[in-house]
């Protein structure tokens, strides 16, 4: 008996975080696993209800000599159930090049053969069945690297052309959502093996983390929420702010209105941080096309501690890249 409640709190995460609307035409992305295989009978079970259309892409990346029948697999699954099955090849050991690893070539390749079919094929989005338990692991191998909010909010929900229905269930309950269909998913072997970082944070780090804490994984997805949605309200204000300074353009740099943003100033030295953070990425928003000295001076604010009081290091900027009563800023919020 197929868990309604269970399925009802899904379309409840979707419908919050706007994945689809009716008449969405979604590519999953299918490995033949527990998880995108329980994704692919989730999406499946719902579109009646939900008017939207249900196709199926199997990326085989040629590393196991099993990959071949678990593509054939998905595609037998849904010949049965009359969902529209494309597979796609790729050549991950030819592509493999330098220093590269192979997870990130076969994640690259993956992506441009889904991206390759959502195109020719006019689909609006492709889902893929990030989990819980896999924000848990991103948050982590992300705060284990130094990673700053953007790094520390984890998998988003809904990014470009992406979209992720199970980010709000664990890993269980899609296995046990599973039990409810005669199909057995398929197992790759290489992910029980504690070898790469990512199996070693699954496999050994977590684990001996639930002895701390057993709520782990909600608590991780919920810290990553909460620091999405305030990079995302940070960002917003920036491109805010951008527009209450600058007041001209001229070629590529757009003149500052020095009185706006002294006031700014101030306000880092009596306000919380995040004001000093506002700043900083409005200063440091598409970083690749500021003049050269603008971006040393705004890497340099970067790396200040949150703590520190900013406005000394925003008088820096004033100063090393224009001595004058206007500062320049680069006009790359066009």
């Amino acid at each position: 008996m197929m868990d309604r409640q269970w399925m009802g709190r899904m379309l409840s995460y979707a419908h919050k975080e706007k994945l689809w609307r009716r008449g969405s035409r979604i590519l999953a992305a299918v490995s033949g696993g527990p998880d995108s295989l329980g994704l692919l009978l989730f999406l499946d079970s719902i579109r009646e209800e939900e008017g939207i259309e249900v196709g199926c892409c199997c990326v085989d990346h040629h590393l196991r000599k099993e990959s071949g029948e678990e593509a054939d697999y998905v595609g037998k699954i849904c010949l049965e159930r009359k969902i529209p099955f494309y597979r796609r090849d790729v050549d991950v050991k030819g592509a493999q090049k330098g220093g590269e690893s192979i997870e990130t070539i076969a994640r690259d390749l993956r992506y441009k053969a889904l991206r390759d079919v959502k195109e020719k094929e006019h689909y609006d989005v492709i889902a893929t069945a990030h989990h819980a338990d896999d924000q848990a692991e991103t948050v982590l191998f992300h705060f284990l690297r130094g990673s700053g909010a953007k790094g520390l909010s984890g998998i988003s929900p809904k990014r470009d052309d992406l979209i992720r229905p199970f980010l709000c269930a664990r890993k269980k309950e899609i296995e046990d959502f599973l039990k409810d269909f005669p199909y057995e998913p398929c197992h790759d072997p290489t992910n029980d093996i504690p070898d790469v970082t990512r199996n070693k944070l699954r496999l050994l780090l977590i684990p001996e983390l639930l002895s701390y804490n057993p709520n782990l994984v909600e608590t991780l997805s919920r810290t990553s929420g909460i620091l999405r949605e305030e990079d995302h309200f940070l960002e917003e204000e920036a491109k805010k702010a951008e527009k209450r300074i600058v007041k001209g353009e001229s070629s590529q740099f757009a003149r500052a209105n020095m009185e706006r943003f002294s006031y700014c100033s101030k306000l880092c030295r009596t306000s919380a941080s995040s004001i000093s953070c506002l700043l900083l990425k409005w200063l440091y928003m598409d970083a690749l096309r500021m003049p050269t000295a603008f971006a040393i001076c705004a890497m340099e604010v970067a790396s200040y501690p949150c703590t520190e009081n900013k406005s000394n290091a925003l008088s820096k900027i004033a100063f090393l890249v224009l001595p004058c009563s206007t500062i320049l800023l680069p006009s790359c919020m066009k």
